[in-house]
């Protein structure tokens, strides 16, 4: 009996061992996470090695810089690649020409240890119109790997002096051209996971700063270290309103079209057309009319757009977008509104737009309230808006780090069972691997919390969920059952990349603009729809337009019917392929050659019988691969080794 009794002691010591062993393993592998009261949660755990996250967990406790330092780009204490020393460039003295390969470096003396942010000074220079690239390294080091890619923007602007209109009335689109103006920015995160300006913990002595080349070059003036004041929140800012005295304006306000663009970051961000809605502005059934910009040419992290705008009345203004997000079903957008490029209050860095499949037109706000903006009459203001990735940067980080670990697991059994594992086969897996069983229940309720944040966010349970809810299932029933690991592995190793995939997915944020409408406060916000009767009306002259508007025409202009050649060129693909053809023949080829191009967009397998018959076109665009070899084989096709510049063309392309 005693003998019995010292088994079941040493059985319940053993389980209590047991039990304290698997809370201390919990609580040192668990996902951790803060929360700063507002209902955000902030993730901060799996920080892998070398990233942001782990460096700003190094330095919690390091100060924010006081004092600003100034550094001249031509005060390099090293360079290598190509660079040149400007004494005056487009108004700044002593400016330095980086290329694209090679790098620049600076001595500097830091007063004061702490953590400091960069601020560039830049001018884009030439180059093949990509967004500029540059590594930072500290002392001959990167800090982190975000520090690895940091991006310059370029600045396009529309060129006014194209033709507006082609003969039959349809808008078209404007050449672009990039301006070269100079430029500062704060250095960021290029993904878009970190909101605020990257920070660089220095201490107090002699430093080396480089800028490493990695893509286009780049000419710089001066870098700047220093802490970026806090911007106020709204209600502070709207308490100093209140104190300056201002009231909210009785005018008329003003309307921005928003394909009139002062001036955007990415070339292919070009007025668009959209016959969607009979409320876009301005709209007519019977012409194309480029009324509208965006989508998922505006979708990319970083990418921003400015406009002009001006009142007549000083006083307190909301803004009201008219907006279409029906590209990513049940997924909030952000925006960053910059208005004279600065950020008016801390709201304004995380404006939010929803998912519908009909044009919204709202004011800027929480929900609850109208941001009111205080404009001065008669003054002419910059407004801006950047894609940022908003509350979704905490999603992507989470995910990200949880596909880290996933891939970690996935080697684990992968050393184990091979590339084919046997489902029949018993690999002992608890006895083998036990730490990564441990693991993959941490992921499960992991990316279970992930969800929850998903639904917070955006608000909704949509079809964006169910990678998330797959890759969740998978990796619990490997926790809960290790017997079921071999049967899932292919299906866990495809799910880890689906994974990825969503991630990139998810970091575009498209979103199109009608109108943006600076309404003084106590204005009503403009209908983003007509009524019933006035969408049938729009529908109806929509069905007899399609039976008049001739497609092949498009784009005609008075120009080119003037001009004496003309060659016809038949295409194949698609209209939308043909209408960028022909905005690129009347912007380009008909102005450079005086030739005019009779475009054409025909049914595939039209040109065989064509050119049997003696009535094909000149040139055809988008025909299949086997084309040539059966047009050769009839004799109906030239040898263009005949022309004389053949060899200088034929470098342009792969051999």
């Amino acid at each position: 009996m005693k003998g019995k009794g010292k088994h079941i002691v040493a059985v319940t010591g053993a389980a209590a061992v047991l039990l304290v062993l698997g809370i201390a393993v919990w609580y040192f592998v668990r996902p951790r996470t803060v929360q700063d009261g507002s209902g955000y949660t902030e993730y901060t755990g799996y920080a892998p090695e070398n990233s942001y996250m782990a460096y700003l967990e190094q330095y919690k406790d390091a100060p924010p810089a006081s004092q600003e330092i100034v550094v001249a780009a031509s005060s390099y204490s090293d360079a290598a690649g190509e660079i040149q020393l400007f004494q005056e460039y487009e108004g700044k003295q002593n400016a330095v020409l980086t290329g694209e390969d090679g790098y620049i470096e600076w001595k500097v003396e830091v007063p004061e240890k702490g953590l400091y942010q960069m601020d560039v000074s830049y001018l884009t220079y030439g180059g093949k119109g990509l967004t500029v690239e540059r590594s930072v390294y500290i002392d001959g080091n990167l800090p982190y790997e975000e520090a690895r890619y940091v991006v310059f923007e370029r600045s396009f602007v529309d060129v006014a002096s194209n033709p507006s209109r082609d003969l039959n009335g349809n808008d078209i689109r404007p050449a672009q051209e990039e301006r070269y103006v100079w430029q500062d920015k704060m250095i960021e995160d290029a993904s878009g996971y970190f909101a605020d300006p990257l920070v660089f913990y220095l201490t107090k002595g002699s430093h080396v700063i480089r800028l490493a080349s990695e893509r286009e070059p780049l000419m710089l003036e001066n870098l700047t270290l220093r802490w970026e004041d806090e911007i106020p929140s709204y209600g502070e800012y709207k308490a100093e309103l209140e104190r300056q005295g201002f009231t909210p304006a009785t005018g008329e306000g003003a309307v921005i079209q928003a394909e009139d663009m002062l001036c955007k970051s990415e070339k292919s961000n070009y007025p668009a057309n959209d016959r969607s809605s009979g409320a876009t502005q301005p709209q007519d059934a019977y012409a194309v009319l480029l009324n509208s910009m965006g989508g998922t040419r505006w979708q990319s992290v970083g990418s921003s757009v400015s406009w002009k705008v001006r009142v007549e009345e000083s006083g307190l203004y909301k803004i009201a977008p008219r907006f279409q997000q029906d590209y990513i079903s049940g997924i909030t957008v952000s925006r960053k509104l910059l208005i004279d490029g600065q950020v008016p209050f801390r709201e304004a860095e995380n404006l939010l737009f929803t998912y519908d499949a009909q044009w919204q037109c709202k004011a800027l706000g929480d929900g609850t309230e109208d941001y009111l903006f205080y404009f001065e009459g008669g003054r002419e203001y910059v407004l801006e808006m950047e894609v940022v990735l908003g509350d979704m940067d905490n999603i992507l980080r989470r995910v990200e780090a949880s596909v880290d670990e996933l891939n970690e697991i996935y080697r684990s059994i992968l050393m184990i069972t091979g590339a084919s594992p046997d489902k029949y086969r018993d690999y002992s897996f608890k006895k083998q691997i036990p730490g990564t069983l441990e693991t993959l229940a941490v992921q499960a309720e992991e990316l279970a919390s992930i969800k929850e944040e998903f639904i917070r966010v955006n608000g909704q349970n949509g079809e964006r969920m169910a990678q998330l809810t797959k890759m969740e299932y998978i990796v619990r029933r490997m926790a809960e059952d290790p017997d079921e690991i071999a049967g899932q592995f292919n299906t866990f190793k495809d799910n880890i990349a689906a994974l990825g995939s969503w991630i990139l997915e998810m970091s575009k944020q498209p979103l199109a603009l009608d109108y943006i409408a600076v309404l003084p406060a106590d204005a009503e916000v403009p209908k983003a729809e007509g009524n019933f009767l006035e969408k049938l009306a729009y529908q109806g002259k929509l069905f007899l337009s399609s039976f008049t508007m001739d497609y092949s025409e498009m784009g005609i202009t008075e120009e080119s019917v003037g001009n004496a050649e003309t060659i016809s060129v038949w295409l194949s693909s698609g209209r939308d392929q043909m209408n960028t053809l022909r905005n690129l023949i009347n912007s380009d080829f008909t102005k450079k050659t005086g030739i005019t191009v009779d475009l054409e967009l025909v049914n595939a397998g039209t040109l065989m019988p064509s050119v049997l018959a003696g009535t094909g076109p000149d040139v055809a665009l988008g025909n299949a691969m086997g084309d040539p070899i059966n047009l050769a084989l009839r004799n109906s096709v030239y040898d263009l080794s005949r022309f004389d510049d053949f060899e200088e063309v034929t470098e342009r392309f792969l051999k």
